[in-house]
């Protein structure tokens, strides 16, 4: 596990909690809600880490559904729901509870969150037979405008961001780590420092989430 970076001399050193110390020139860091924990204070951003939470519900079925479709997204409702058998569904009310809080607040929001789960199958469509059999939650990593934070880091050469993908992690991480390595090759290439990022790249600087 790392315990911190730095950088000096334009070499970036990790430092693990076993004692091992690396040195590379570049370092990516896509730790999600971790993001500033192994940085210096004066590189971190501002991020907010939200639970989302997820249900399954047996004895039901989403409106709209067709046979052999696995996968339903509602955006206009701000629902979705993945099949996992033939008599149980992945429901997620799309949600966002604070994740920095005491055990009694988590408490509090989780039964909160289970009546709003509740009332949505009201509205879905749930028969006599439906009901909520378990529940958890994961992290949905944002930034104050919602848009991730990716590239080059302006105030520390050679570290680079992706991360803060608001929940779209898991479905967009392969297409964005195989643009971050295009992004960083072609900047060796051509010696181009962030500060010529231009267009929409430059919209996502970690410098825009600093005081």
């Amino acid at each position: 596990d790392v315990a911190r970076i730095s950088l000096s001399d334009g070499l970036w050193t990790v430092e693990t909690k076993s004692g091992q110390s690396i040195k590379a020139k570049i370092v990516v860091n896509c730790s999600g809600q971790w993001a500033n924990t192994f940085l210096p204070s004066r590189l971190h951003v501002t991020l907010k880490p939200y639970f989302r939470h997820l249900f399954t519900v047996d004895h039901w079925q989403p409106p709209g559904y067709q046979e052999g479709i696995g996968f339903i997204w509602n955006e206009i409702d701000n629902w979705y729901a993945r099949k996992l058998s033939e008599t149980s569904w992945i429901l997620s009310i799309c949600d966002l509870a604070p994740s920095h809080c005491d055990s009694v607040c988590q408490h509090l929001i989780s039964n909160s969150v289970l009546r709003l789960a509740e009332e949505a199958l009201e509205s879905l469509g749930k028969n006599s037979q439906t009901k909520i059999t378990a529940f958890w939650s994961c992290i949905r990593t944002y930034t104050e405008d919602k848009l991730p934070v990716f590239g080059e880091d302006p105030e520390a050469p050679g570290l680079y961001w992706m991360g803060a993908f608001g929940g779209y992690g898991m479905s967009t991480c392969f297409g964005a780590a195989s643009m971050l390595a295009k992004l960083i090759q072609e900047d060796l290439e051509f010696g181009r420092t962030a500060s010529l990022y231009t267009g929409e790249l430059s919209q996502l600087s970690p410098c825009r989430l600093r005081q």
